[in-house]
């Protein structure tokens, strides 16, 4: 209900800024972006907060300002410090490119929250992510490398790999025209192609998922 949705946002957005706010300084840098710079807090708690109970498998890409400089301020893994209590059931998964920032920080964010690492604009790389965690996903959070190339490449594994009804997050998408960040080649930009799912959807809402044009190989 629309109540539930507002109640959701409302909740999700606390439990965040409560979270960042758990420093020994107030700094709006250890508040996760998802509810600073974005408003993610609207389809993070329309979706994600109905799930608090049920014991479900959740994966994000990228940890966050893995870096020497974010790690000794202790702002890194912004997100991967809210997840245990949006999702207290939740077995929660979270893959970086920086491997070696990211070992340091295992198992400091709770017993519910493992990492996983590499590049995920290699499939070999993330289909090993999927085995490792053995089961289908129920939510998955591109946050990652912002790349048309790299979402694609996740995208193309990770699909397969949801559970029935499993919920699929791409975050960023506004940054993918950027010169730094539009890497793709003929028809494989990020939006244009979710655009063309979706009309193909909703104009023949049969259709199996490896039906549709310019498909990276989902079949």
């Amino acid at each position: 209900s629309c109540s539930a949705d507002t109640h959701g946002i409302r909740e999700f957005e606390r439990i965040a800024r409560a979270v960042g706010h758990n420093t020994s300084r107030v700094d709006i840098r250890a508040i996760t972006d998802k509810v600073t710079t974005h408003d993610y807090q609207l389809m993070y708690g329309t979706f994600l907060m109905p799930l608090r109970a049920r014991s479900i498998t959740l994966l994000e890409v990228g940890l966050g300002g893995c870096s020497e400089r974010y790690v000794k301020a202790k702002l890194t893994g912004r997100s991967a410090k809210v997840w245990p209590i949006v999702l207290p059931e939740a077995r929660i998964w979270i893959a970086d490119y920086e491997e070696k920032c990211a070992r340091k920080l295992a198992g400091t964010f709770g017993p519910s929250v493992r990492l996983l690492y590499g590049d995920q604009k290699d499939p070999a790389v993330v289909q090993k992510w999927i085995g490792e965690i053995g089961t289908p996903l129920d939510v998955f959070i591109d946050d990652g490398a912002h790349t048309n190339k790299a979402i694609l490449a996740t995208f193309v594994v990770v699909w397969k790999a949801l559970a029935p009804g499993g919920l699929y997050f791409i975050e960023d998408m506004h940054v993918l025209r950027t010169p730094a960040t539009n890497d793709a080649a003929n028809d494989d930009f990020v939006p244009d192609m979710l655009a063309s799912w979706t009309d193909q959807l909703m104009a023949h809402p049969t259709n199996d998922k490896q039906d549709l044009e310019r498909s990276p190989n989902t079949e």
